[in-house]
């Protein structure tokens, strides 16, 4: 099954395909997103909605202005993640986790998100630090 990676410069995103719950991940940010961000945000969404149904879609760029400009929601949103999820280090042996994991399928679940959350969150970083944009690739 296709997933996505995510890169940005220096950075490379765990080798999970951590990136498949990115359009959730979007969304979930908008919460806590000041205006400008929000506005991001939803063009992000429908642009990357958009990549996913090229055929084949190979990669999509976020600028690093961008990502400048939504690294406080991801941080806020990885925070919120986080007092959800019962224990980080053991993500693997909860079973609502493992259940979402083995079904593959939901990936509006905190434990899905959390790793691309992570992988978002340390790529906007990198955009940020190197100038160079985060790069989604589908494989």
């Amino acid at each position: 099954m296709g997933g996505i990676y995510i890169d940005c410069g220096s950075f490379t995103g765990s080798d999970d395909k951590s990136g498949k719950p990115i359009l959730f991940v979007l969304e979930g940010m908008k919460a806590t997103a000041h205006e400008e961000a929000r506005a991001i945000l939803t063009r992000l969404r429908h642009d990357v909605e958009a990549w996913l149904w090229t055929t084949p879609p190979v990669e999509f760029r976020i600028a690093s202005h961008d990502a400048y400009m939504l690294f406080p929601c991801i941080s806020t949103y990885r925070r919120q993640i986080e007092g959800v999820l019962p224990s980080l280090d053991k993500i693997e042996l909860n079973p609502v986790v493992k259940k979402e994991a083995a079904d593959g399928i939901n990936f509006r679940g905190p434990a899905h998100q959390y790793r691309c959350i992570c992988d978002l969150e340390s790529a906007f970083e990198t955009a940020i630090s190197e100038n160079q944009p985060v790069v989604l690739t589908w494989d």
